[in-house]
């Protein structure tokens, strides 16, 4: 099964896939949140082939949903409804915190700068949790 990993923020969508298994989730783009946005993902998850969405999933320290959920969640009933693709959702929390650490071919091989928008590298993180959760529900 394949599936498409999406960090949603109010100005940045980290976009990320997996691999055709379902196993491995690789960063893929980073879409402007705008008016193209919509049509943008239906046709990034059409051409992967994609059979599910994961999206982030954001909750404060508490596990309350924080502010940018409420948007998420209304976007993520239309992308549902544009694709006809299960929408699953994941927790995200840490996830740009995480993938800021992590180390990028331009940092890691010349010392150069880290990359300020992560938000691809987040969905990718994001996507793994899920996979590896029911890759784990899966052999219980």
């Amino acid at each position: 099964m394949k599936y498409i990993g999406i960090d949603y923020g109010a100005k940045r969508v980290g976009v990320a896939v997996s691999d055709e298994t379902g196993a491995i989730a690789f960063p893929k783009t980073i879409l402007r949140n705008g008016k193209t946005l919509l049509e943008e993902l239906a046709v990034l998850a059409k051409a992967e082939g994609a059979d599910a969405v994961v999206m982030g999933n954001s909750i404060d320290s508490l596990g309350r949903e924080n502010a940018i959920m409420e948007e998420a969640r209304r976007f993520a009933e239309i992308l549902g409804e544009a694709t006809g693709l299960p929408i699953h959702f994941e927790r995200e929390s840490f996830s740009s915190v995480e993938a800021r650490r992590m180390p990028t071919r331009q940092n890691s091989r010349s010392g150069g700068q880290m990359r300020t928008e992560v938000d691809d590298s987040a969905a990718a993180l994001i996507l793994q949790r899920y996979l590896d959760k029911n890759r784990l529900k899966g052999s219980s």
